[in-house]
């Protein structure tokens, strides 16, 4: 599963959607991106929601209240996730058990998940694939199983012992 594209809005600094598209198309080699821009742009911040949305769902997990730019809006982060059939056969494989793709998908699909927070709450998830939601009572499942893995990026409070074991 590679992270195609992700969204943030009311986030700290990012007031209105901001977006990054991470990846240009879904060949293995080519895809890079470099984020660059004065200080105090929202490249760390950006880095940071993305962070965010990987984190467990626990009220003690949940972003602080401070970080809402607005604290009438809620804080949108939203991943397009590409799962590839071949690659990704663990998750595709729970897709399919569970019953989440619909019927007569057969080749790789973009999954779109959105976590919105509210102030003082756990936050709340929609998911859908390739434009298809999946219901509500199945998000949850859905979420905690593309979290139950170790990630394979450096986080900012990752120790050197976790980083030696990626």
């Amino acid at each position: 599963m590679k992270l195609k594209k992700f969204k943030v809005t009311n986030y700290k600094i990012f007031k209105c959607e901001f977006s990054v598209d991470l990846m240009k198309n879904t060949e293995t080699k080519g895809n890079f991106t470099i984020l660059t821009g004065k200080n105090n742009m929202g490249k760390s911040t950006f880095l940071e929601a993305i962070n965010e949305f990987f984190k467990q769902n626990t009220k003690a997990q949940a972003i602080h209240t401070e970080c809402f730019n607005s604290k009438t809006n809620p804080i949108l982060l939203v991943a397009e996730l590409y799962v590839s059939k071949a690659k990704d056969n663990e998750i595709w494989t729970f897709l399919e058990e569970k019953g989440y793709l619909p019927e007569g998908i057969v080749d790789d699909q973009m999954l779109r998940i959105t976590k919105s927070y509210e102030p003082d709450k756990i936050a709340t998830y929609v998911a859908s694939i390739d434009g298809n939601e999946i219901a509500t009572k199945y998000v949850k499942e859905l979420v905690a199983f593309i979290n139950k893995e170790e990630p394979y990026y450096l986080r900012p409070n990752m120790t050197t012992e976790e980083i030696d074991k990626l």
